[in-house]
């Protein structure tokens, strides 16, 4: 949304990815263990990336949070709204960088909770349904799919957890519909996704009752 030439809710095509936000953690704020969080406010250049940037805000002060979250400002890349493409370029887009001390922890990376861009339709659930679980009535089904967050926020190197019931192949459709899934790059707290690993949970209906949902 555009407003005085500021372009409000941005959506990403690039950010930061969990090492990268990791990496730029403040070496004061890891000693102590500090939480904290920034706003930058940049321009849009004409190839989307960010330029000029700002420190508009930084809480706690004295960690350099600011510097920290507008040292990842070169990893941002907008994706126009439809029909701005043109308008969007050289105006103002705001993000936010939260840090958690986790970050300088090492071991998993911390994300965001990701929106979902993209999901597989009813139609896919439908059609992947299978056929061993038609045959013996099985109505539902509920599957756990851990996933890494790749570039662009698809879904990689998924691996069945669990599922409900087994040995009907349930698992198996599952894991065929993770391409469909596309999650945000950057979530509204102002966490990275990219490079962190995701549970997803699946739940299957049988496809002459109402349409398969999935449920991240």
């Amino acid at each position: 949304m555009l407003n005085h030439r500021v372009l409000t809710q941005p959506t990403w095509a690039a950010a930061p990815t969990a090492a990268q936000t990791a990496a730029a953690y403040p070496a004061k704020a890891a000693r102590d263990g500090a939480t904290g969080a920034a706003s930058v406010r940049c321009y849009i250049q004409e190839d989307y990336r960010l330029k000029r940037c700002l420190i508009v805000n930084e809480e706690p002060r004295g960690y350099a949070f600011g510097a920290a979250a507008r040292t990842l400002s070169d990893h941002f890349v907008l994706e126009p709204p439809a029909g701005l493409e043109e308008q969007v370029k050289g105006i103002e887009v705001s993000y936010t960088v939260a840090f958690d001390p986790r970050m300088a922890e090492g071991g998993s990376p911390v994300v965001g909770r990701p929106t979902w861009r993209s999901m597989p339709t009813g139609e896919m659930f439908a059609a992947s349904y299978p056929a061993a679980a038609r045959a013996a009535g099985v109505s539902e089904a509920r599957i756990l799919v851990d996933c890494d967050i790749a570039e662009g926020g698809r879904l990689s190197d998924c691996a069945v957890r669990s599922e409900t019931p087994e040995g009907l192949g349930f698992g198996a459709a599952a894991l065929g519909l993770t391409g469909a899934f596309q999650t945000s790059v950057w979530s509204a707290e102002g966490l990275p996704t990219v490079g962190g690993r995701i549970t997803l949970p699946i739940r299957y209906q049988q496809p002459s009752a109402a349409a398969a949902a999935a449920a991240p």
